[in-house]
């Protein structure tokens, strides 16, 4: 009887232990598949990784990573590389909304990977008043050159030619067919700045897409990032601008946004003598709030070289990606005929490479310049007597471009300026009235088109001062910044 006992008692303890493995398997399972359902095994281990690669960065490191570039898939989770400054100083947070539109930068990468591997690099920047310097004394303080010395920094085997053609008072208007006046041909980058001086009109946007869209087709195909400052000016209608229509241009030809504003606003709006720190004060002592000061442009700078940081780590290079240029424009229906390949002429009074020289002039119309309160330049063709005719030599260069003639003038309500009509050729029965004057208060120089459907070959447009004015003063000057055709 004891032996049976004992051999059940046995018996029983076997069942138990196996029930206990039993349970404890199930868990241990039932764990395993909620951890691979709520969440990924390598994201959850991200940061350890992160943590240890961060040991071991040091300057030599960087140096280091101008040579080899750190290529993992996982490391597309975190906004900012190891080596960024720009996530230290100024935080994540702060740094990802700068980010506005980020994309796929294949043709970034290809530009930094070349830079890495010690080829020469040709920048070219575009913009206004704000990259020319405006509001900020020191000129290596401005972001392109700020921007400059962290690039040869970071890739001291790789020589930078480095060309700033900003031109203060323009937009995308004017840059759409003069950009070659100002920048060369054959840039790996180029960086443009045009958000504040474009309005927010369709003709705006459109401009800015055949700008975008030339830039990606010349000769080297060169990677373009696109940097929107903003303005806290009364004389802004509001805090939206043109560049808030660049981001739809921006997402359809893939090119990146960097954007101070997103960045500073809530920063500003949190403080509100902190507008100071950011914006700059002009010879007369006031705080000029459509220009960023020295350290905004610091910032602006350090962003943008966190964007770049970003895409050298997380790049694979020798991967074949696509960087071709939508076959239509945005502003075309789908089925259109393929768009032409522009190569459009631009005299401008702002350009050394082909000045805006009057072919016929009655002798009212004068070169005249003008220096702004933070030091700016700006050049003009003007003439303030009604009846003054000038004419200028406009070749349409292709047969298949676009037939279009425009002209570029400014447009103010503080300056005077009246209204011109302009014309080509011998059809002034078809002018065009040009008003000077405008309720914004903006100085900028903004785009006319006078004429369409114009044949390939040598034209003539006349312009003449007319009587008519809106300005409250009827006053009746004129300025021509430049012509164009293609």
């Amino acid at each position: 009887m004891l032996y049976l006992y004992l051999r059940r008692s046995q018996r029983s303890a076997s069942q138990l232990l196996a029930l206990l493995i039993l349970l404890n398997s199930c868990l241990f399972i039932t764990l395993v598949h909620h951890l691979l359902a709520s969440a990924d095994l390598a994201t959850a281990i991200t940061p350890f990784v992160q943590r240890l690669a961060d040991q071991d960065d040091t300057r030599a490191h960087r140096r280091d990573a101008s040579q080899s570039v750190l290529h993992s898939p996982s490391t597309a989770h975190s906004p900012c590389a190891p080596l960024d400054d720009a996530c230290a100083r100024y935080g994540h947070d702060f740094v990802i909304r700068s980010r506005a539109y980020e994309g796929l930068n294949t043709r970034v990468r290809r530009v930094l990977h070349d830079a890495a591997a010690g080829r020469p690099v040709k920048v070219g920047i575009i913009g206004g008043s704000v990259t020319f310097g405006q509001g900020v004394p020191r000129r290596n303080e401005t972001w392109p050159e700020v921007f400059g010395a962290w690039w040869r920094e970071r890739f001291p085997a790789s020589t930078l030619t480095l060309v700033n053609g900003a031109v203060p008072a323009t937009g995308s208007g004017y840059w759409s067919m003069c950009f070659r006046e100002h920048i060369d041909e054959d840039v790996d980058l180029v960086l443009t700045e045009l958000a504040i001086n474009d309005q927010r009109h369709d003709a705006d946007a459109e401009w800015f897409e055949w700008l975008v869209r030339q830039l990606l087709e010349l000769p080297k195909s060169p990677a373009v990032v696109h940097l929107q400052v903003f303005a806290l000016s009364p004389d802004f209608a509001a805090l939206s601008v043109g560049g808030d229509l660049h981001m739809g241009v921006a997402n359809y030809y893939d090119t990146p946004v960097i954007s101070l504003r997103n960045a500073l606003l809530p920063r500003i709006f949190s403080a509100s003598d902190a507008v100071r720190e950011y914006f700059s004060i002009d010879r007369f002592g006031k705080l000029d709030m459509k220009h960023i000061n020295a350290r905004g442009h610091k910032i602006l700078a350090d962003l943008l070289a966190s964007h770049l940081e970003r895409q050298l780590w997380i790049s694979q290079p020798h991967v074949a990606q696509h960087d071709t240029v939508p076959p239509l424009r945005m502003f075309q229906q789908y089925g259109s005929p393929l768009p032409p390949r522009l190569q459009p002429y631009c005299a401008s009074t702002r350009s050394q490479r082909t000045p805006l020289v009057p072919t016929v002039n009655d002798g009212r119309w004068k070169t005249w310049s003008h220096t702004a309160p933070g030091g700016s330049t700006k050049t003009y063709i003007v003439a303030k007597e009604p009846g003054a005719k000038v004419g200028f030599s406009v070749p349409i260069r292709d047969e298949g471009g676009l037939g279009r003639v425009r002209i570029q003038g400014l447009r103010s309500a503080t300056f005077g300026l009246g209204i011109a009509k302009c014309w080509v050729d011998d059809d002034e029965y078809k002018a065009v009235r040009i008003d000077g004057y405008w309720t914004t208060k903006l100085n900028v120089a903004s785009t006319w088109v006078v004429a369409t459907n114009v044949a390939a070959g040598e034209h003539m447009l006349w312009c003449e001062l007319t009587t008519h004015s809106n300005d409250p003063q009827h006053r009746t000057e004129f300025r021509i910044v430049a012509v164009d055709a293609a």
